[in-house]
């Protein structure tokens, strides 16, 4: 049994996701949430599965931002190679919305155009919430203690920008931190 297929039911598995639609990643691993830090995008990173056109994103608020937020952002990046010396450029964003985190339950936003999502393709999604109130926390997969630098490995499974008043374009997989890198936020990137 040397074949990871023969070793996990892959097929089943990946027949529990959404039948439209890219998850960050599978779904029955999210049993966590992760409290967004003010000014640090929180990022899930995944391989795309089929190639489509993006118009909106999925997401779960599990504890909704406390007073009115300044800014709140959701992110799409891509990778340009696939190699640790990728830089993830913008693909897709929402405009700022302060009632984006407000509330709990299943949200989905649209963002500000739609984007090809391409098959083989390294995709980050990312939230990010400036707040001087309670920042909200999101759906997410438990984040082992010690084992935030693993997520940054290339291909990133999770990680964050720090210090951001508002959404980067463009950025390293060196820009990149485990800091403050408790769970992997869940989102669904939808047609």
């Amino acid at each position: 049994m040397n074949n990871r297929n023969e070793r996990y039911n892959v097929r089943s598995i990946l027949d529990e996701e959404p039948e439209l639609g890219e998850t960050s990643f599978l779904r029955g691993l999210m049993t966590s949430t992760t409290t967004l830090t003010s000014g640090i995008q929180r990022m899930s990173f995944f391989r795309a599965r089929v190639s489509q056109t993006i118009t909106q994103c999925r997401y779960i608020v599990t504890t909704g931002a406390g007073a009115t937020p300044t800014l709140c952002r959701l992110q799409v990046v891509a990778a340009d190679v696939d190699s640790s010396s990728a830089t993830f450029t913008e693909v897709a964003n929402c405009a700022n919305d302060t009632a984006l985190y407000t509330g709990t339950g299943r949200k989905t936003k649209a963002f500000a155009s739609s984007f090809n999502l391409e098959a083989g393709r390294i995709y980050g999604v990312g939230a990010l919430c400036v707040t001087a109130a309670a920042a909200p926390a999101l759906a997410a997969a438990p984040s082992a203690t010690g084992s935030n630098l693993e997520f940054l490995e290339w291909p990133p499974l999770n990680g964050g920008l720090s210090g951001l008043s508002d959404l980067d374009t463009s950025f390293t997989h060196a820009d990149l931190v485990a800091a403050n890198q408790a769970g992997r936020p869940y989102f669904v990137l939808l047609p």
